[in-house]
């Protein structure tokens, strides 16, 4: 069966983002002005904060900013494609969102006999580093595809086209991992990636496509273009499994169960670790701070992915440790606002909160009274050192 070109699957990706988009501009807690795009919501409020008035001029100009972007781009792909390539007797692909997610993905992979031994190439997805492993002959027709998409977006109605001129900043890396992907077809292609653009293109240009589970699904949310073929979804259970069948034909689902190493710290037999989501910031500080009062020792990691305003430094001033972008550090208790990571803990039998099922007040208390009472020895693996 003929693969759909690079620019048809790259659009209907993009169209996806601006269909999450709009769910998201349901779903966070404070208004959304109606001059906001679709486009990455929850940083669009941060900078609100931040510019106040002059964030009206900057959403009008951000189309522009991103168009003059392109070219700069493309030199900067065109240039790392020139690099030795990595990867070239790779079988298995592993395309990771973060580096965090590499060793995620590489723990469901872990039992599976079918691709334990393949040589592996590990990419995080971006573009100086998909366009290491194209050649500039790749760029250039990249480049003539991107040229196609952006004259199919001008095409279009203003509100859309507004909001997929703004998602258009990633097509260039889109276009160059079609391109990659269409040149490596034959190889096991697996991604950490749920419905967003690069589990849409792996999927449609991949033979052999897998989705590894990082997070909790999102039930409500509802795309134009249903996701392509996976070989297989490595998931954390059957509702899981169900629920990527909503959005994929998924040949074979096989569930896994990762836990990374809990990371030692001056507070780990004692503190409270917040899991932090900008969205729900001022319920967190109110938790911290009933914390903070009764002397609690509080650890937080802030979201990788998510843009905090300057309420940040209130939240951060709250804690005794603030971890690193990869570090989970072992704790007396776990706390968030719906934080994914909260399966992780309570499977370490570390005790969890979440402040979404019981409100602030009745979160806080009930860190209180776990930290208050006599605590079960715990049988998990041993703690590793963060550097």
């Amino acid at each position: 069966m003929a693969k759909p070109s690079r620019y048809r699957v790259v659009l209907d990706a993009l169209e996806n983002e601006r269909a999450l988009d709009v769910r998201y501009r349901s779903a966070v807690a404070e208004p959304v002005p109606p001059f906001f795009p679709n486009y990455k919501v929850m940083k669009l409020l941060s900078l609100r904060r931040q510019l106040g008035a002059a964030i009206r001029p900057a959403v009008a100009l951000a189309p522009v900013a991103v168009a003059a972007l392109a070219p700069g781009q493309w030199v900067l792909a065109f240039g790392a494609s020139l690099a030795p390539k990595k990867g070239d007797d790779a079988r298995l692909h592993i395309l990771a969102t973060t580096p965090r997610n590499v060793a995620l993905i590489r723990g469901a992979l872990e039992s599976d006999a079918d691709v334990h031994d393949l040589p592996a190439d590990e990419l995080v997805l971006g573009l100086v580093s998909i366009a290491k492993r194209v050649n500039p002959s790749d760029v250039a027709r990249a480049i003539g595809d991107h040229i196609q998409l952006m004259a199919t977006v001008l095409r279009m109605q203003p509100a859309e086209r507004r909001d997929l001129a703004l998602h258009s900043i990633d097509a260039p890396a889109a276009l160059l991992l079609a391109r990659y992907l269409e040149r490596e077809s034959a190889g096991v292609f697996v991604t950490d990636c749920h419905y967003q653009r690069w589990s849409y293109i792996v999927t449609a240009m991949a033979d052999d496509a897998r989705l590894v589970q990082h997070g909790v699904l999102d039930t409500e949310v509802s795309l134009p273009h249903s996701g392509n073929r996976v070989g297989k979804a490595y998931v954390r259970d059957a509702a899981s499994a169900e629920h990527f069948a909503r959005y994929y034909h998924v040949d074979r689902s096989k569930p896994f169960s990762w836990l990374p190493s809990l990371s030692a710290n001056p507070y780990s037999e004692s503190g409270v670790f917040l899991a932090s989501s900008f969205p729900f910031i001022d319920e967190e500080i109110a938790v911290l701070r009933r914390l903070r009062k009764a002397g609690v020792p509080i650890l937080v990691k802030l979201h990788p992915a998510h843009r905090y305003d300057g309420r940040k430094r209130e939240l951060l001033s709250l804690a005794n440790h603030v971890c690193g972008p990869t570090e989970d550090p072992a704790c007396r208790a776990f706390v968030s606002h719906s934080s994914s990571m909260e399966r992780e803990y309570a499977a370490r039998g570390i005790p969890t909160v979440s402040i979404a099922h019981m409100g602030v007040e009745a979160a806080s208390e009930a860190l209180l009274a776990l930290l208050s009472a006599p605590r079960e020895p715990l049988a998990k693996p041993p703690l590793t050192t963060q550097d």
